[in-house]
């Protein structure tokens, strides 16, 4: 085998691995609470395993059977909405169970400057789809996950305090 077909074979190569990942997303399962299975034996490394990111949607998201881009954009504003009903009951529920004026004042700034932070966040991430027709779904998702981050962390708080014995 000459230099250049050994050379040749070995970019042929890399190009194969290459062309067979471009277009797809890959994930960390833990990233999405999923915990893949043991190895088979207990002295085996655990596995790292990425899967496509489109394999978790098709099951979990309720937009996954949406067919138009249309439709989809649509389904995903409606989730996003969904989220942040959520986040306002949450907050509201925090907001009466606290007891000093201070403390409710610190709150409604730190809410409001959370939603500018959301905002431009979003707006951030959907900036590379400007113009296109997946850039409401990329704004729309986002939205809904940095929502239901907060939702999180404020449900959270008030877990605290209940523990605490606070209200």
């Amino acid at each position: 085998m000459t230099h250049q077909n050994w050379m040749l074979t070995q970019f042929g190569f890399a190009a194969l691995l290459c062309l067979g990942t471009i277009g797809v997303k890959w994930v960390r399962p833990e990233a999405l609470a999923v915990t893949p299975k043991a190895p088979p034996s207990s002295e085996a490394p655990a596995l790292k395993l990425y899967r496509p990111l489109s394999l978790y949607l098709a099951k979990e998201h309720p937009c996954a059977g949406a067919g138009t881009q249309r439709q989809i954009n649509e389904c995903n504003a409606r989730a996003a909405q969904v989220a942040d009903r959520r986040l306002n009951q949450v907050y509201q529920a925090l907001r009466k169970t606290l007891s000093s004026q201070q403390q409710w004042r610190r709150l409604q700034e730190a809410q409001l400057a959370w939603i500018r932070f959301r905002d431009r966040n979003c707006e951030f991430s959907t900036g590379r789809f400007e113009g296109g027709s997946i850039a409401p779904t990329v704004y729309s998702q986002c939205l809904e996950r940095v929502t239901q981050q907060r939702t999180e962390e404020l449900e959270a708080y008030m877990r605290g305090m209940q523990r605490d014995g606070i209200f």
